[in-house]
């Protein structure tokens, strides 16, 4: 009787154990699919970086070398995010401290008082959120062109491979070349500079002139001018020169007309003097 209680009893353990085993593989599957299913894709986060890049590039004046810098760090960062754990972690201070050495002072104060772009990411409802679409709710518009390593570079430069020393930090005086800020020059500068001569050419028109993305995710301006910039100066030129030849055409016209007055007024004082001459 004994050995059949005892016999029992170790039955039930091993079903309780087994199911216990069922239920915490069960637990171990959730979370990792869970995990998955926030992490974001290589694709998303090079989209996502390529925006935000795109507007500190505009309001810090970022220039080219620091652009692509930017970008790098940006990217570097969301391929790192695994949960929402990961948004302010050491990932995000490896990032800001990438970034301050990339970054004039007065860009970096710029930065840090842009929430968007200082804490540019949060997780709510399920979900990833961006705040810089807060402030650039048009997703599809871009200032400049994609960066020359948008097509190459799948990280290699962030705190997975320098854990203990940035990969910025001996660069620092190739993204920051001038002595003061009154001697930089940076892509917005370029930008404003373009805008305004199309903006001349065409009367002073108020259209915005942005990058925009096709259907296909793919980006119609490449470099740093716009495309539309390109498609717009031609137009105006052409306009100029139909101008300048209907100017051209009206002042022959008017010199006609002067012509023919002067005739008929001639024909008039020759007929007088045949009237004079006859009554004399």
């Amino acid at each position: 009787m004994s050995l059949f209680l005892s016999l029992s009893l170790q039955r039930k353990n091993n079903l309780n154990i087994t199911t216990m085993k069922k239920i915490m593989l069960t637990l171990l599957a959730t979370m990792a699919l869970a995990i998955q299913a926030s992490a974001m894709s290589y694709s998303q986060a090079r989209e996502e970086a390529l925006f935000l890049t795109d507007k500190m590039a505009y309001e810090l004046n970022l220039t080219d070398a620091q652009y692509e810098a930017a970008y790098e760090i940006n990217l570097d960062y969301l391929m790192s995010i695994g949960s929402q754990h990961d948004v302010f972690s050491s990932y995000w201070e490896r990032r800001n401290a990438d970034l301050r050495y990339v970054l004039y002072s007065w860009q970096w104060d710029a930065f840090c008082a842009a929430t968007y772009f200082y804490r540019p990411l949060y997780w709510d409802a399920g979900r990833w959120h961006f705040r810089v679409y807060h402030r650039y709710p048009h997703r599809d518009h871009l200032y400049f062109g994609r960066p020359h390593v948008y097509a190459t570079y799948h990280g290699g430069h962030g705190m997975h491979h320098y854990r203990h020393h940035s990969y910025y930090a001996d660069r620092h005086h190739h993204y920051r070349p001038a002595p003061s800020r009154d001697h930089h020059a940076g892509m917005r500068n370029n930008w404003n500079h373009d805008r305004q001569s199309i903006s001349r050419s065409h009367d002073h028109s108020s259209t915005r002139i942005t990058g925009q993305r096709n259907s296909d995710h793919s980006f119609s301006n490449q470099g740093h001018n716009n495309s539309h910039s390109h498609a717009s100066a031609p137009v105006a030129r052409s306009s100029s020169r139909s101008m300048n030849s209907i100017s051209r055409s009206s002042s022959s016209m008017t010199r006609s007309s002067s012509g023919n007055s002067s005739s008929r007024r001639s024909v008039s004082r020759s007929s007088s003097g045949s009237r004079s001459a006859g009554r004399i």
